[in-house]
């Protein structure tokens, strides 16, 4: 079953987890993040409490994941933590890091280790399959392949 959480325009809109309710819109416009960071963070809190998860390593979910700035990404929910994994690349560097033969390959095991996975595009997450997220990941490889041959020409 596949789960979706619409994120309001606005943070008063959204209930908070208890761990992150200090977050607030001057909050984010103080730090110079999007609104996008603060609606993220509200729907990955909000599916971590549904599943109960992680059940250690908190710091993956509450310290490093509130970092992310909303950009489209996949959201990894293991038990005993989490993952964001780029789905848009700016550079060739980006794309060798996550795309590179290691980094690819602890993603694919997730697949298998993980169900909950996440399709943030910036405004929705959205519960997809350990394939679908692989395969955002190589679509997002191709469009940054695409715009890298367009730049040469």
């Amino acid at each position: 079953m596949m789960n979706e959480h619409t994120i309001p325009t606005t943070i008063r809109d959204y209930p908070f987890h208890q761990k992150n309710d200090h977050l607030s819109e001057a909050d984010a416009a103080r730090y110079g993040r999007p609104t996008a960071h603060v609606a993220f963070y509200a729907a990955i809190t909000t599916a971590a409490d549904e599943q109960n998860w992680p059940t250690d390593y908190h710091s993956d979910l509450y310290f490093h994941d509130r970092r992310h700035d909303g950009t489209p990404c996949i959201w990894i929910l293991r038990e005993y933590g989490t993952a964001i994994v780029p789905i848009e690349f700016e550079s060739e560097v980006a794309v060798r890091s996550w795309m590179g033969r290691d980094n690819f390959q602890w993603i694919e095991t997730f697949i298998d280790l993980s169900p909950q996975h996440y399709h943030w595009n910036g405004l929705t997450l959205r519960r997809i399959t350990g394939k679908q997220a692989v395969d955002l990941m190589r679509d997002g490889r191709e469009r940054f392949n695409e715009r890298r041959r367009t730049t040469l020409r």
